[in-house]
């Protein structure tokens, strides 16, 4: 640490009676150079009272905008770390708004740190981007796929799409959601991404498919990859190309038309 960084971070440390590790970190902006973020570190009998512990304002004020992590008794994150739980929340209803307010190009990190009111630096240190950013906030939203088991392996199949595609459809963020996907046709990060949280939900119906081929409901010689894609694909196509309601009807229509497609000769 610099002369001054050290000589701000022990007053710091002074006023709240806390011990400073050799980390200070210093933010600067265009037109500013502020001292942002000290860890630090808190004896444990600090919550009984001491400095700190005795001014529950400026300790929630600490906590809440993630530099004091590390103070709070039942916390189990490393020192120096958000609370992630609040803050992600935080963030991603900011990311969420900013997606339906201005689209993916006019999102800032600048933006969603005012609106989430956490620091700038908070962001940073987390290393985000504006593309992790957004596709964090929308696979917080995306419907997860339900692994249905119930010894019907076909008929839990289609249980789960069905159930998946009418979540979706359904959501307010499906918008932004699929704008964000059509973005990513041209922008690798966001290719990357997007694949990444959807891997996990792929797995599963791929899982649901093995079941239906081993039980004989599904030719083995057709990819399950591609047999998820013809069971949703026709789905999201009338949904989005022709603008068609999704209703039980029609749901039930095109995957019973793609079952017996891929049913063993």
């Amino acid at each position: 640490m610099t002369g001054v960084t050290r000589t701000g971070a022990h007053i710091v440390a002074a006023l709240l009676g806390v011990a400073v590790t050799a980390e200070a970190a210093v933010a600067h902006s265009a037109t500013t150079a502020q001292l942002i973020v000290f860890r630090i570190q808190v004896p444990p009998f600090l919550w009984l009272g001491n400095r700190v512990g005795a001014q529950p304002d400026l300790r929630n004020k600490l906590l809440h905008n993630g530099w004091m992590v590390g103070m709070n008794h039942n916390s189990t994150a490393p020192l120096g770390r958000p609370l992630a739980g609040d803050i992600s929340r935080r963030v991603d209803e900011a990311v969420l708004r900013l997606l339906a307010e201005r689209g993916y190009h006019g999102l800032s990190i600048s933006e969603v740190a005012k609106r989430a009111d956490v620091p700038r630096s908070t962001l940073y240190r987390r290393g985000e981007s504006t593309a992790s950013l957004a596709v964090h906030a929308i696979s917080s939203v995306v419907p997860e796929v339900h692994d249905v088991d119930t010894g019907a392996p076909l008929a839990d199949l289609v249980a789960s799409v069905t159930d998946f595609v009418h979540r979706f459809t359904a959501s307010d963020h499906t918008p932004v959601v699929m704008e964000l996907h059509a973005l990513a046709l041209r922008d690798p990060q966001l290719a990357a991404l997007t694949a990444e949280y959807l891997r996990p939900r792929g797995a599963i119906l791929d899982q649901m498919i093995a079941r239906a081929q081993a039980d004989g409901a599904i030719d083995r010689a057709i990819p399950a990859g591609a047999v998820r894609d013809l069971l949703i694909g026709p789905l999201f196509y009338r949904w989005l190309i022709p603008k068609q309601t999704l209703d039980d009807q029609t749901v039930a229509t095109i995957v019973g038309a793609v079952i017996c497609g891929v049913a063993p000769a």
